[in-house]
């Protein structure tokens, strides 16, 4: 009866059992509570009538029993069984994977969500680039929530410059940036090709219109330590639409209060954080971070070789090392095409090894895949 009465009201037999474990834990912490105050209130007695050591040991018997209430409390849902309908209810509200609009081998890559992922390459190569063009691409899928890009290494402004410039994807001037930079300063396009003046502008409305004053695409400069910058993200997921996370980059993170020796030891504990926030909130966190100058060549990319982060392979999810082609390999001379090697090196839910060269316009910053040939007519 319950069932056919309390369904149209989104209630179900799942939801009251959960909501009763609640409220009987909710019972035992108020029990706990009063205990303990029962109990500092004797303590401040012992303390007043000189029997200092007494109140210290009651104070420190409580704790170990306030304690172990506490994990066994926590604990009884490891003897509960779970049951299909609860495997259901999960699943539906568990955050779908992300298209990142690239694809790999002719299949679409997917950001996993509730899981970190790494954007690796060596220094200069292009992380902030790449980690743009996903955030855009993202962002400009109406399926998708809003996208949060956080940069520790350019301000908020050049971040957006930047951003207009992929989106545009025109040959500006011989130097976009500087040129679209004049643009905002002066309010004149007299540095813009006179025949790419009238797209200029209708990307640029697009971009502020439809992307940024929506905020489907926001662009933050900050200098948090890594326990703020997490505090940052859990506040936006309680308070804000939130599709992915962009962390540029990795190696400027720093905690606040570091008690380890070891810098390596440092980021490890800062992406196992950063990992508990994205299985807590359910989102995807993107990370570009530096390889280390082990990297010479494309063969050298590896997940171990990332910049000070010793056993960071094992806590991402995805992790994706890229070559700028414009940069010679140890031995080797460069590439005289403008173009992005990418490889999966670890990948939890697609397996390692899927690789992908990529166009690259290093003028607007624009990544893309390469377009299919018509072999069809090559030969007619």
């Amino acid at each position: 009866a319950f069932q056919l009465m309390g369904e149209p009201l989104g209630i179900n037999e799942t939801s009251l059992h959960e909501a009763i474990d609640r409220l009987k834990y909710s019972q035992e912490k108020e029990k706990q509570g009063e205990e303990l105050r029962k109990t500092i209130d004797r303590a401040h007695s012992l303390v007043n009538s000189g029997r200092e050591e007494e109140a210290q040991e009651l104070l420190s018997k409580q704790s170990k029993q306030l304690n172990t209430g506490l994990l066994e409390n926590s604990y009884h849902a490891l003897v509960k069984p779970i049951t299909e309908g609860e495997v259901i209810e999960r699943l539906k509200i568990k955050p779908d994977q992300i298209d990142s609009g690239l694809k790999l081998k002719g299949e679409s890559l997917f950001i996993p969500s509730g899981a970190i992922t790494i954007l690796a390459a060596p220094t200069s190569h292009g992380k902030t680039a790449f980690q743009i063009n996903l955030a855009l691409n993202m962002a400009s899928d109406p399926k998708n929530k809003p996208i949060y890009f956080f940069s520790y290494e350019e301000n908020k402004e050049a971040i957006l410059v930047k951003a207009l410039n992929t989106h545009v994807n025109l040959e500006l001037s011989k130097n976009n940036r500087r040129s679209i930079e004049s643009f905002f300063k002066t309010e004149k396009d007299e540095f813009i090709l006179a025949n790419n003046k009238k797209d200029f502008y209708r990307g640029k409305m697009s971009f502020f219109n439809e992307l940024v004053n929506t905020g489907r695409f926001n662009a933050h400069y900050v200098d948090y330590t890594s326990e703020e910058l997490i505090g940052a993200i859990r506040y936006l997921h309680k308070n804000a639409q939130v599709g992915a996370v962009f962390i540029d980059y990795m190696q400027l993170l720093r905690l606040k209060d570091n008690r380890s020796n070891s810098r390596q030891e440092e980021l490890k504990q800062i992406c196992l954080d950063l990992k508990d926030c994205a299985v807590e909130t359910g989102l995807p966190i993107i990370l570009g971070a530096q390889f280390n100058r082990t990297v010479t060549t494309i063969a050298a990319m590896h997940s171990t070789a990332i910049g000070e982060a010793g056993d960071i392979e094992r806590i991402a999810n995805l992790i994706i090392g890229f070559w700028n082609k414009r940069f010679p390999e140890l031995g080797l001379s460069p590439s005289m095409s403008d173009e992005i090697y990418a490889t999966v090196l670890k990948g939890r839910d697609m397996g390692a090894g899927a690789s992908e060269t990529f166009d690259f316009k290093g003028n607007t910053g624009k990544i893309s895949n390469k377009a299919a040939v018509d072999t069809s007519k090559m030969f007619s």
